[in-house]
Formats: structure tokens, C-alpha cells, sequence
């Protein structure tokens, strides 16, 4: 039940206190945890499934659209940008990570997007569209 000139004067001593630093983020278990438990390889498989459906529903949307292989493959890595800035490059700005450490996180987006995009454009291609000459009558 902080007053409103309580509130602003709290307010104003974080911002100082930021600014001067040093500033911190700590992530906290108080259980603690394995540091590489079969359960998070487990999971890491699940959400690498998870993102290629994600990616191939969305190049089987888009295939009609985009006839060559180069093109599908650019769509996915466009994915991986778009991860990349949205996500990595997002907590550089405003959670403060290091830049290298986000540069690296958002390279391994796009190369990993990438590598995704060579297979899902092997596999999804847009339709042909093949006439059956039977289908059709020659008029005499």
C-alpha cells in the first residue's frame, strides 16, 4: 500500500540503481537439477518435431506460392531470421544478454532453419499440374 510519491521515489531509485550497476540476471532452482538429464534430451527432441511441423504446415502453405527449391528453402531460413530477431535479438535488447551470446543463438536459429529448409523443400514441393489428355474429347 505504497503512497503515489512512494511509488515514483521507489521507481526512481531502481532506474538510478540500474544505471549505475552492475545489473544481473540469475536464474534460480532451489531444487537444483541435472545439467544434461535424459528428460531434457527428451524434450529438445519434442520441440525440434514440434518446430519442423510447425515449419513444414507453413511451407506446405506457401509451396503453390513458390515453385523453385532455392525459394522453398529461403522461406524456412526467413523462419529463422524471423526467430532469430524476435526471440535472440529481442533479449540482447531488453533483457541485456551479451551480444555475442545472442549473436550466437540467433546464428544457430538461422543454420539450424537452414539445414530444416533443405530437407523440407526436398519433401514439400507444389503440386504439378498434369492434364490427363483423356479427360478430354477431340471434337471430329
Amino acid at each position: 500500500a505504497m503512497t503515489p510519491e512512494d511509488k515514483k521515489a521507489a521507481e526512481e531509485a531502481w532506474e538510478e540503481a540500474h544505471r549505475r550497476g552492475p545489473v544481473a540476471l540469475i536464474m534460480y532452482e532451489s531444487e537444483g537439477s541435472s545439467p544434461m538429464s535424459p528428460m531434457s534430451f527428451i524434450t529438445g527432441i519434442v520441440l525440434d518435431v514440434l518446430i519442423a511441423a510447425i515449419a513444414a504446415f507453413l511451407l506446405s502453405m506457401a509451396a503453390p506460392a513458390i515453385p523453385s527449391f532455392v525459394g522453398r528453402v529461403l522461406f524456412i531460413v526467413l523462419l529463422g531470421f524471423y526467430t532469430a530477431v524476435g526471440s535472440n535479438l529481442m533479449d540482447w535488447n531488453w533483457m541485456n544478454y551479451p551480444l555475442g551470446f545472442s549473436l550466437q543463438l540467433a546464428g544457430d536459429s538461422i543454420v539450424t532453419s537452414l539445414l530444416l529448409g533443405l530437407v523440407l523443400a526436398v519433401i514439400i514441393k507444389p503440386e504439378s499440374s498434369v492434364v490427363d489428355e483423356s479427360d478430354y474429347e477431340v471434337p471430329v
